[in-house]
């Protein structure tokens, strides 16, 4: 039997990755389902995750909570921030060793828009932390955009956040 593949080309003309029809329907359905939780919602809170280990990099996203007002965002935002921060501090690391803030290092993610984009990211706030041993490290990047077309989630997301196989998982996750 063999198993038939889909583009994702199809979601977004800048994707070039295949799945099975299984995978590509639980996609599909995490896609509508994330498209009607914030459909007409104009700032959206998002999520940029990255670790550094001996493996590699691991890179995820996720899209948080939708919000009508642009303040009540920035203070989700702001709070959750605070919470990952401390919640990611007590995280036990490899053997004795402890995560530590990075205070000295700038690791604000500012995405540069166009004045004309229907995505813009409007508020940012991120933070590093690593092991004391040197060899492990995770940024943390929250940003509150707002999206000014009625479906938010489509190619001006992505090519906002132009990370294929992080919205992939993503969308998938959604979709089981």
């Amino acid at each position: 039997m063999q198993n038939t593949t889909i583009s994702l080309d199809i979601i977004h003309s800048g994707w070039r990755g295949f799945l099975v029809k299984s995978s590509f329907d639980t996609l599909m359905r995490g896609l509508e389902r994330e498209k009607a939780r914030l459909l007409g919602i104009p700032f959206i809170t998002f999520c940029f995750k990255q670790a550094y280990d001996y493996d590699g990099l691991t890179e995820s996203l996720e899209l948080l909570k939708g919000f009508s007002e642009q303040a009540n965002a920035i203070a989700y935002l702001d709070q959750l921030t605070e919470e990952s921060l401390a919640e990611a501090l007590l995280k036990p690391g490899l053997g004795n060793s402890k995560w530590q803030d990075n205070i000295l290092r700038d690791n604000l993610f500012v995405k540069p828009c166009l004045p004309e984009s229907v995505v813009q990211g409007i508020y940012h706030r991120s933070f590093e932390l690593s092991l004391d041993t040197g060899y492990d490290k995770k940024n943390f990047m929250f940003e509150v955009l707002h999206i000014s077309i009625v479906d938010a989630i489509g190619t001006d997301l992505f090519n906002y956040r132009d990370a294929e196989s992080e919205w992939v998982n993503y969308f998938m996750s959604k979709g089981r």
